[in-house]
């Protein structure tokens, strides 16, 4: 295939693999209206910079390049999501390359992801550490993102962004835009938050937050939800870096606490002082 710059693969009923190692001039590869029966694969993608990505009213798509397009120190690849559901996954077929910046455009139609998969910098998986989000439509990135993702920039998004960060043990820097933002952050060490514009919410599991953890409200009614199974009493130091968050909230109902989890904070000078002016039971709503 020589000098078709756009490539729209439709899957159906089988799985469908196109290889591009002998291919050139193409800029744009995109699975369209293919089912999650028929994934469409892009294998042996010779350019991260070169070429974009899409997922248009499609159950997923796998993105599969060669170690050579993924050999600079500030690959980036740009994906557009427009109505996509499934697993979308970057991958390298080389072992050892890594792209940098995942760059997704949200537009069209709201997509709800089941993963968003990039791995590490082995085997197959791309080591992806940042991953930024604009566009005016609502993205729900599924499954945590992959512990090496220490950023995640949604600053420019206009429609809401739901993210689970993964399991890191490095600070991870998370970015909310004018959207109704909801982050559930997995990350273990040192954390920085930002929900931007919007009434965000941040999801955190009980003794997780921490005195050197930031939590940025922004502009409208935000909540801290501290996740747990069971009624939790919080130290009122965990809100050492808690700013403009109005409302603090026990697990929700998403989250298998059917009778509500009720939350309390010891001496709550610092809770008082990052904002929170109502407690409440997540799963009846009682403040």
């Amino acid at each position: 295939m020589t000098e078709i710059e756009k490539v729209d693969i439709t899957g159906i009923t089988a799985a469908n693999t196109l290889d591009l190692s002998d291919s050139t001039g193409y800029t744009n590869l995109s699975s369209v209206s293919s089912t999650a029966a028929g994934l469409v694969t892009f294998n042996q993608i010779s350019s991260a910079a070169t070429v974009s990505g899409s997922v248009v009213s499609a159950a997923g798509a796998t993105f599969a390049f060669t170690d050579a397009a993924l050999a600079g120190s500030t690959d980036s690849f740009a994906l557009t999501l427009d109505g996509a559901t499934g697993t979308v996954t970057i991958n390298d077929q080389g072992g050892s390359g890594v792209l940098e910046t995942l760059a997704i455009n949200a537009s069209g139609g709201a997509s709800s992801l089941t993963a968003l998969t990039t791995g590490a910098s082995s085997g197959t998986g791309v080591g992806t550490t940042k991953v930024t989000v604009q566009g005016s439509a609502n993205l729900n990135l599924g499954a945590a993102l992959a512990t090496q993702v220490l950023t995640l920039d949604a600053s420019t998004a206009t429609g809401s962004v739901t993210a689970i960060t993964g399991a890191s043990t490095a600070g991870q820097t998370v970015t909310g835009g004018a959207g109704a933002d909801s982050f559930v952050l997995g990350g273990l060490s040192d954390d920085s938050v930002s929900g931007g514009a919007g009434n965000d919410s941040f999801g955190i599991a009980n003794g997780s937050l921490t005195t050197t953890d930031k939590i940025a409200g922004g502009n409208d009614t935000d909540t801290l939800i501290l996740a747990g199974a069971v009624d939790y009493t919080a130290n009122d130091a965990q809100f050492t870096g808690v700013t403009s968050v109005e409302r603090l909230s026990g697990a929700t109902v998403a989250q298998g606490n059917t009778a509500g989890v009720d939350i309390s904070v010891i001496a709550n000078t610092l809770a008082k002082a990052a904002g929170i002016v109502r407690f409440s039971d997540a799963a009846t709503g009682d403040s």
